[in-house]
C-alpha cells in the first residue's frame, strides 16, 4: 500500500511539473526570440537607420531616438563586452544561488514576485499537502511525516515553517495553530481544512483534497498566464 501511495504521488508530481513546464515553454521561447531580434536590430538595422536620419536632420532628433542610437553605437563597438558581461553575470548568479544564502534569497524572492509569487505559493502548498498525506497513509508518525514533508517541499521558507510545525506538534500543539500564524504562506482555506482533518481524525484524506484543489487551481492559473 505504501508503494502504491508513493507511485500515485510521483505520478501526480510529475504531471504537475510537466504541465507547468509545457505551459511556460512558449513564453520562454518568445522572450528568447525577442532578445535575439533586439540584438539584430541594435547591431544591424538601427545603425543604418541612424546614418540616414542624422544626415537629414541631426539636430531635430528626439532625445529618445538619440538615446536609442547611442545604445546601438555602444553595442556595435563593444558587443564583445556586452556578451561576455552577460555570460559572466549569469554564471555569477548561478554560483551564488547554489550557496545557502543565495538559495534562501532566491526562495524568498520567488514568493514575492508579482503574478508568479501566488502561483509558487499554491505549488508549495499543494506539494506539502500531497507529501504529508502520502506519508501519513504510509503509516509514518506525524512528526516524522512533517519533517520529511518540510525537507522535500522545495522552498527553504516553507521548510522552515513546516519544521516549526513539527517542533510545536511535539509539545502538543495542533498543525492548524501553527499554520495560521503564516497567512501569507498558507491560505485560510488550507489552514481551516487542516483543522477539520485534525478534529475529525481524517487528516490524510482532507490533505489529499487540499492538494487536488490546489493542483486544479495551479492548472487554471498556468493556462491564464500562458494566454496573457
Amino acid at each position: 500500500k505504501t508503494l502504491s501511495y508513493l507511485a500515485d504521488y510521483l505520478e501526480s508530481e510529475y504531471n504537475l511539473k510537466s504541465k507547468i513546464k509545457s505551459a511556460l515553454t512558449y513564453p520562454i521561447f518568445i522572450v528568447f526570440v525577442f532578445i535575439i531580434v533586439g540584438l539584430i536590430m541594435l547591431l544591424f538595422v538601427i545603425p543604418n537607420l541612424g546614418k540616414v536620419l542624422k544626415q537629414i536632420s541631426p539636430d531635430k532628433l528626439p532625445f529618445i531616438t538619440q538615446a536609442l542610437f547611442a545604445v546601438s553605437d555602444f553595442v556595435v563597438q563593444w558587443w564583445w563586452v556586452f556578451i561576455f558581461g552577460l555570460i559572466g553575470l549569469v554564471v555569477a548568479i548561478i554560483f551564488y544561488l547554489r550557496t545557502p544564502d543565495g538559495r534562501q534569497i532566491w526562495h524568498d524572492v520567488q514568493l514575492r514576485v508579482p503574478v508568479f509569487g501566488p502561483l509558487f505559493k499554491k505549488i508549495y502548498q499543494a506539494r506539502f499537502a500531497n507529501n504529508l498525506s502520502t506519508l501519513i497513509r504510509g503509516g509514518l508518525p506525524i512528526i516524522q511525516s512533517l519533517k520529511i514533508s518540510g525537507d522535500v517541499v522545495g522552498n527553504l521558507t516553507y521548510t522552515r515553517i513546516v519544521n516549526e510545525v513539527a517542533d510545536q506538534v511535539k509539545t502538543g500543539a495542533t498543525i492548524e495553530s501553527v499554520l495560521k500564524k503564516y497567512p501569507a504562506h498558507f491560505s485560510t482555506l488550507a489552514t481551516q481544512m487542516v483543522a477539520v482533518g485534525e478534529k475529525s481524525g481524517k487528516l490524510e484524506g482532507i490533505l489529499q483534497k487540499v492538494a487536488a484543489f490546489y493542483e486544479q487551481d495551479i492548472n487554471r492559473t498556468v493556462e491564464n498566464l500562458t494566454a496573457l
